[in-house]
């Protein structure tokens, strides 16, 4: 989704994938970076970080600016700023090279997107495990691993949403959902919500993004080590050996299991919910989940709907799948929150933008920025002309 207001635009990625491909295109366009630092070196440096600082060094390869990332990690921009600053310091990045001034920032990133596949790898752990815990409230004292879960303390309607899906798992022992919805519309929140209402019912719960698009051996090396209880589990080249090791955990304990952004696995193509050629073992692991017999749940968000669920799901059988809409009139308090004004003319600005959370936040922000957050201008000044270019999904 792109939003033009008053011919400036507003950027909106709605697609994890869009800041990835970024991300690649400033690495390939880095040819004169200054590589002197070695693996070993990167790796000290590294492991010798704070949790907080960690977390900032993650979310730049991610893509993400300094506002998203002060709300990440809870410090303001200028924080993060200063952070960024101590990181080049610490991995002694030049400001310039041969005489040719560099980002400092970009420098940064492309030297971590060098290294940091090889330090996971090495230390056979998900690189969202490094990130920095999220403020999440917790009161069980079950093991729970929450990696790079969003903070979903401030949580707008769903209640019937949140009624189902806990239904559906605590009450009729559902091994497969998928939460499914355009970019933006709440599936993460929603997955983040829910794990937290039910999390006293599992043994174990574990929560993790394929926004990185991992290989599934290598998550499932992630998910046995948590699970399985041990330093180092007994893992297989296999895919089909380690799934079953997985099971064996699934059955063992009450398990739950988080993959938010499994979309990004998925071949977006003429055909929906079929997986890119290096990532088809995905399969195998949702049908044999969703097939076989444990006392545990996999919950997955996603654009498109995964064809095993499509197989294998019904009203009456322990794979389901819940198509999410927009907020209604439950996106009123988001805008009451932003401190809109006009609350008469909020029903229109919600019908507008379908309810869609992440799209009324942008435009909420736009709102308070040119018109003093006055909806009733804004939705008058577009009727007229001047606010024309709204692209919709």
């Amino acid at each position: 989704m792109v939003v033009f207001v008053n011919s400036q635009k507003l950027r909106f990625h709605c697609d994890y994938k869009v800041l990835q491909v970024n991300c690649v295109c400033v690495f390939k366009k880095q040819t004169g970076i200054h590589r002197t630092m070695s693996l070993e070196n990167f790796t000290t440096i590294f492991e010798q970080l704070t949790p907080k600082p960690k977390s900032v060094l993650i979310l730049l390869l991610e893509g993400k600016d300094d506002e998203e990332i002060s709300q990440e990690i809870g410090a303001t921009e200028a924080t993060v700023r200063k952070h960024v600053q101590n990181l080049c310091d610490r991995f002694e990045v030049p400001s310039e090279i041969a005489g040719i001034k560099k980002n400092r920032r970009q420098e940064l990133i492309a030297l971590t997107a060098q290294y940091l596949p090889d330090i996971a790898k090495n230390r056979a752990f998900a690189p969202e495990k490094v990130r920095f815990a999220s403020s999440l409230p917790s009161f069980s004292q079950n093991p729970q691993d929450w990696g790079g879960a969003p903070d979903a303390s401030v949580f707008y309607g769903r209640s019937d949403e949140l009624s189902t899906l806990q239904q559906w798992i605590v009450e009729e022992n559902c091994r497969l959902i998928a939460l499914l919805g355009m970019a933006g519309i709440g599936k993460t929140t929603l997955s983040v919500k829910l794990a937290q209402n039910i999390q006293e019912k599992f043994d174990r719960v574990i929560w993790r993004s394929l926004r990185g698009i991992p290989s599934l051996n290598y998550l499932l090396a992630d998910l046995i080590q948590f699970f399985s209880k041990q330093a180092n589990p007994n893992l297989s080249d296999r895919v089909d050996l380690n799934i079953f090791q997985l099971l064996e955990c699934f059955r063992r304990d009450r398990c739950l299991v988080i993959l938010d952004s499994f979309d990004a696995i998925l071949s977006h193509g003429d055909f929906a919910g079929h997986y890119q050629d290096a990532h088809k073992d995905y399969s195998q692991l949702l049908k044999r989940i969703g097939q076989e017999p444990h006392q545990s749940c996999l919950i997955l968000t996603s654009l498109e709907k995964p064809r095993e669920i499509a197989l294998l799901e019904g009203e009456t059988l322990p794979v389901r799948s819940l198509q999410l809409e927009g907020l209604g009139s439950a996106a009123k308090e988001l805008l009451r929150a932003k401190g809109l004004s006009a609350e008469q003319r909020w029903g229109t600005l919600i019908k507008l933008y379908r309810g869609n959370p992440l799209a009324l936040k942008i435009v909420a922000s736009t709102i308070q920025e040119l018109f003093e957050g006055n909806v009733a201008d804004f939705l008058d000044m577009s009727l007229t002309g001047i606010v024309q270019d709204i692209i919709f999904w």
